[in-house]
């Protein structure tokens, strides 16, 4: 067995967001009826959840291949209402 050679520490909403590019489509919840066929499967992705604040994270796509990035951020003790 090999030795762990790098090893990255990455935030709970980064690894939240890396995991919604993973669902499939029967493991989404529509919020506003009709809002998924509105959505560009190519395009920047947002991830928000609940925890002792709001937690959100924010995935943009790189043009080159298409592989996305994770930006964690912190929304704080805010409202929700979609």
């Amino acid at each position: 067995m090999g030795a762990i050679k790098v090893c990255t520490i990455i935030n709970d909403f980064v690894a939240q967001g890396y995991g919604c590019l993973t669902l499939q489509p029967d493991e989404v919840k529509e919020l506003t009826p009709g809002s998924l066929k509105m959505i560009d499967p190519t395009g920047p992705k947002a991830c928000v959840g609940a925890g002792t604040g709001l937690g959100e994270c924010f995935l943009t796509p790189d043009p080159s291949d298409g592989s996305y990035s994770c930006f964690p951020s912190e929304g704080g003790h805010v409202e929700w209402a979609p």
